[in-house]
C-alpha cells in the first residue's frame, strides 16, 4: 500500500513524499524498511512512550522517527484529537476541548523545560468542534515570544536533527 500510494503521489501530483504517518499508528520493521527503500526521510508514527523517549528522535532502519508526544497527565496516550473527540471514551465536546487545551499547555511547559521538541496531531475535522482551539494558538504565539519557542515543519526539524 505504501509503494502504491508513493507511485500515485509521483504520477498524479508530481510530488515525492519525504515523510510518513502510518494509519492508526501501526508501524513494523518492514514498514521502516519500505520507507527507507523509497527514500523517505522521516516518519511520525510511533508514540513516544512505545520508544521510551521524550522530545528525542530515533533512527529506525535509517528512517528518522519523530515520535508523537504523550499527554503529560496520561503518559500512555498521545496528544491528538481523535482520542478526545471521537474515541470510545465519548467525552462531551466542550469538556474534551478544555482537557485537550490543558494537556497541550502542560506539554508546552515540558517541551520548554527539557529544551526538546514535541509533535502533536490535530485533525482539522475535530478542531472544528473545539470551542477553545484559538486559545491554543494564543498559547503558541505567547510562548514563541516569551520562551523563543519555535513552531516548525517536520522537514525542517529533520534537517536540524541530521
Amino acid at each position: 500500500q505504501i509503494e502504491t500510494a508513493h507511485k500515485v503521489f509521483l504520477k498524479v501530483l508530481n510530488y515525492t513524499p519525504k515523510g510518513f504517518r502510518a494509519p492508526h499508528l501501526r508501524m513494523t520493521a518492514d514498514t521502516y524498511r519500505i520507507l527507507r527503500d523509497l527514500n523517505y526521510d522521516y516518519s511520525s508514527s510511533q508514540p513516544q512512550y512505545k520508544l521510551g523517549i521524550f522530545g528525542k528522535s530515533k533512527f529506525i532502519h535509517e528512517v528518522l522517527e519523530l515520535p508523537l508526544s504523550s499527554c503529560p497527565s496520561h503518559p500512555r496516550q498521545i496528544i491528538e484529537t481523535y482520542h478526545w473527540f471521537r474515541s470510545e471514551y465519548k467525552i462531551p465536546v466542550q469538556k474534551a476541548g478544555k482537557l485537550l487545551a490543558s494537556e497541550f499547555e502542560k506539554l508546552l511547559h515540558e517541551t520548554i523545560r527539557l529544551k526538546s521538541f514535541s509533535t502533536v496531531f490535530f485533525d482539522p475535522m475535530d478542531l472544528a468542534l473545539m470551542e477553545n482551539f484559538d486559545h491554543m494558538f494564543c498559547l503558541l504565539r505567547s510562548y514563541r515570544r516569551k520562551f523563543n519557542l519555535r513552531v516548525v515543519r517536520y522537514i525542517d526539524l529533520v534537517k536540524a536533527i541530521k
